[in-house]
């Protein structure tokens, strides 16, 4: 049944992504939702995106390298979930553009100092 799930949430979430890429989405919120699987490398496609909060779902695996390629994003919440790995340098260099708000788990390590606003244990 969860496998079931799963597929059907990356299958609904990749019929939004090109969705939300022909609109020019420049705020995604889809926290507190349960969504489970991984993080969409996909939501890197949404190059307007200023805003993107996946907090409080049922997330696993690394953050996308396909993230670091939001350059307009300035909000970047993804605590609450089960996310695991080291963030991509790409995602890191976010922060000396526009990104002032990036929250994460705190089991994902970070690799460079302020690269991550703050964690939360999840």
């Amino acid at each position: 049944m969860r496998e079931e799930a799963t597929i059907l949430f990356s299958q609904c979430i990749h019929a939004l992504l090109l969705y939300l890429i022909h609109l020019c989405a420049e705020f995604l919120s889809l926290h507190e939702n349960k969504f489970s699987g991984t993080i969409p490398a996909d939501l890197g496609n949404l190059s307007e995106l200023v805003h993107l909060s996946l907090n409080g779902n049922e997330l696993v695996g690394p953050i996308p390298v396909e993230l670091g390629r939001l350059t307009s994003l300035d909000t970047l919440v993804l605590e609450g979930n089960g996310l695991t790995g080291r963030v991509h340098l790409d995602v890191c260099r976010l922060r000396q553009q526009e990104l002032i708000v990036f929250t994460t788990d705190c089991s994902v390590i970070c690799p460079v100092p302020n690269c991550c606003t703050s964690c939360e244990a999840s």
